[in-house]
């Protein structure tokens, strides 16, 4: 699929190789979510007058855009919430993940916050986990061990995956911190990296 300027303008059928994420993302949002009509044509959707998908279109949003900052129920049940994002996603801003994370922290404070939350993020990955850098790192295991041992991440290092950087590493810096090399060292190692804001 596609992500970003895909070669190719939407029309129908749509072509999921060649058209951009947006229009793809749109056509099966339109087919599958608003009408539940899989040979609808989601070009003839139009977001700013949408006539009688309108009231299905407020129904979604009022699921989709679920995003209250107060996180207590969860923090209480003893959950654990790893947010890790490319700076490079063309599909999602890490702004727009930033901000949110801002607003758990204003609402449930700094320290409490810091108890059940983390974000990271990857300059150079996009929204697959490839582009310039792509970067993998074991949130799993990491959050596994948060939430059964209580040993939050400390100072995770994100390795690119791609075969022709053989496993370059980068300092996995916690929101809003981002790796700055140190002049000195292999740009290769995360250990020639500082996190700095």
């Amino acid at each position: 699929m596609g992500l970003g300027i895909g070669i190719r303008p939407p029309a129908q059928p749509l072509d999921l190789i060649t058209t951009a994420f947006a229009a793809n993302f749109w056509d099966q949002w339109a087919k599958y979510f608003v009408t539940r009509d899989p040979d609808f044509d989601g070009l003839k959707l139009d977001p700013r007058k949408p006539g009688k998908w309108q009231e299905r279109i407020s129904e979604l949003t009022a699921l989709q855009d679920i995003n209250n900052p107060d996180l207590t129920e969860f923090a209480k049940s003893g959950g654990k919430l790893l947010l890790v994002q490319g700076t490079a996603d063309p599909a999602v801003s890490y702004r727009s993940t930033g901000e949110y994370y801002e607003r758990v922290r204003a609402t449930m404070g700094a320290r409490a916050t810091s108890k059940f939350v983390r974000m990271y993020t990857i300059p150079g990955t996009d929204y697959g986990g490839r582009g310039a850098y792509w970067g993998g790192w074991d949130s799993l295991t990491a959050l596994q061990r948060w939430t059964e041992k209580a040993i939050a991440p400390k100072e995770p290092v994100v390795t690119d995956l791609n075969p022709a950087a053989s496993g370059r590493t980068r300092p996995l810096c916690e929101y809003p911190e981002w790796p700055r090399y140190n002049g000195v060292g292999d740009t290769g190692r995360a250990e020639n990296f500082t996190c700095v804001r």
